[in-house]
């Protein structure tokens, strides 16, 4: 490695040591590293609904259902079974409502409510 090259990699470690990333807590005085300060951005909690679904009668109902949740900004997954008929749909309540998903099925042609 050239002077120039080792140089260079000298103040990269340096400049990675000094942002924290390298040797988070090394230049920290006392018993404790010092901890890094960083901002973190938690994302809504998720929830999941099971919903029982009306009117499926044959293979092709849950994949109609299903299609209609999904479409559905914050609907993150959907199963759905014909038997029992029913959709368990994981979603971010601050994006899309209980009554949304409801209304996503009914307008699909299957009436749904929370199981349960």
């Amino acid at each position: 490695m050239n002077p120039s090259m080792q140089k260079g990699l000298k103040l990269t470690v340096a400049g990675l040591a000094l942002a924290g990333i390298l040797l988070p807590g090394a230049w920290a005085m006392g018993d404790k590293p010092a901890a890094p300060h960083v901002a973190v951005a938690q994302a809504p909690a998720s929830k999941q609904i099971t919903l029982a679904v009306d009117n499926m009668t044959c293979g092709t109902c849950p994949i109609t259902v299903r299609k209609s949740l999904e479409r559905l900004p914050g609907v993150s997954s959907v199963k759905t079974s014909l038997e029992p008929p029913e959709a368990v749909v994981v979603y971010n309540p601050a994006r899309v409502s209980v009554e949304q998903l409801m209304n996503a099925t009914k307008e699909a042609g299957y009436p749904s409510k929370p199981k349960g």
